[in-house]
């Protein structure tokens, strides 16, 4: 039995065992390979063949080179059984077999899309099928391997079956309402195709759907910041019209005031979650309120980050659940005059009004008590940094 592995881990399998070698210097081999691969029961003319090697220069390819290539190949497949003829020669070309026992993992694939699309399919069926594509695909058609004109369409080619399994089955999840497994499948697209908003549309969609507001706005965050360091692009009106839909509904739910002038006389109804341009009036307020009231106890800043034990960021999952965890934390630790923020994908900002300098740390403290007894994600941590509430501090925070 052979295995053959190409999307993302490229490896060979005979029998059971994983055939030892650097892909990198076998460079060569993995190009007949793929060559033979992508034409199935098909010759492969030696011109073709050689023109393949050729193609990012370096020494020039004989027929000699060929044959050794391909009884190396051989060679391999065989382990030592001679009976079993893989790779054959006709009118000078080389084909590659189909027998029941070779397995290559883009024909598995194939066969899963074909029939998951095929009229006569239950849902059921497609489902297990389309989930069997999602479990297959780990990268690139031979990631890294090597990038010529002959592998191009068939990196495309298996992309695009990706990325149509993912939104097919996100689309049948939701309307099942499985969003646990709509969130499984759609995290592993965005690892993978950190790009394609299609599958950022079902996760917020999934997010949205579930209560999960704050998560949502944050990824949309993460996808804006992805398309501008990866393309210097915005995003399309879509997700920009979502995002614009998602930062006012929170809005709207969080702020709960007595009325809508309440904040105007300092009469706060609740601890209030906010979007940033609230937060940012209610300062401008509370700035005016400490220029007219001298004996008025100090106001202050707070910008809480999630980090991990180096000072970066955790992984996209733990930061998503870090920052659930966090947004419990400031709802059960900070008073209930104060108003806190979505500040970035990592961060809230929280404004901590009449109190006094040296107890600002307290309610700080405090909530960092409750976040680690209450947040079991290894290697996540927050920080804090406090400011008196100034028009320097306002505009440094704005400005970012």
């Amino acid at each position: 039995m052979v295995e053959i592995n190409t999307l993302g881990k490229c490896s060979i399998k005979v029998n059971g065992k994983i055939i030892p070698g650097n892909a990198g210097k076998a460079k060569k081999l993995w190009k007949l390979l793929n060559l033979l691969i992508l034409n199935i029961n098909k010759i492969v003319p030696i011109q073709t063949i050689i023109e393949s090697l050729e193609f990012d220069g370096g020494s020039e390819i004989s027929s000699k080179t060929v044959f050794n290539l391909v009884f190396r190949l051989k060679s391999i497949f065989s382990a030592g059984n001679k009976s079993t003829e893989y790779i054959t020669f006709s009118n000078n070309g080389y084909i590659l077999n189909a027998d029941d026992n070779l397995w290559v993992d883009i024909y598995a694939m194939e066969e899963y899309y074909n029939k998951a699309m095929a009229a006569y399919c239950s849902e059921s069926e497609k489902i297990n099928f389309l989930e069997n594509i999602v479990q297959l695909y780990d990268g690139e058609y031979l990631l890294k391997m090597f990038d010529d004109f002959y592998t191009i369409t068939a990196v495309h080619h298996y992309d695009h079956m990706f990325i149509s399994a993912v939104n097919t089955l996100a689309e049948l999840y939701f309307s099942r309402e499985e969003y646990e497994k709509l969130f499984k499948i759609c995290n592993k697209a965005m690892m993978l195709k950190p790009i394609e908003e299609s599958v950022y549309l079902w996760m917020i969609m999934g997010l949205s759907r579930t209560g999960e507001t704050v998560r949502a706005i944050t990824l949309c965050e993460t996808y804006f910041n992805i398309l501008y360091k990866e393309m210097n692009i915005p995003a399309s009106d879509q997700m920009q019209n979502i995002y614009t839909e998602l930062k006012n509904n929170v809005g709207l739910f969080a702020v709960n005031l007595k009325s809508a002038n309440a904040y105007k006389t300092g009469n706060f109804y609740n601890i209030i979650f906010c979007n940033l341009e609230k937060f940012n009036d209610i300062c401008r307020y509370e700035l005016n309120q400490l220029e007219r009231d001298d004996n008025r106890k100090g106001t202050f800043g707070v910008l809480i980050s999630i980090n991990d034990k180096k000072g970066g960021l955790p992984s996209n999952n733990l930061l998503y659940k870090a920052k659930e965890k966090l947004y419990e934390s400031c709802v059960r630790t900070i008073r209930k005059s104060d108003i806190f923020a979505d500040y970035s994908s990592y961060q809230f900002i929280v404004l901590l009004t009449n109190v006094k300098s040296k107890n600002y740390s307290i309610i700080m403290e405090r909530l960092k008590k409750y976040f680690y007894e209450h947040c079991d994600l290894k290697g996540v941590f927050i920080n804090y940094e406090a400011d008196a509430l100034t028009n320097n501090w306002l505009e440094n925070i704005n400005s970012f």
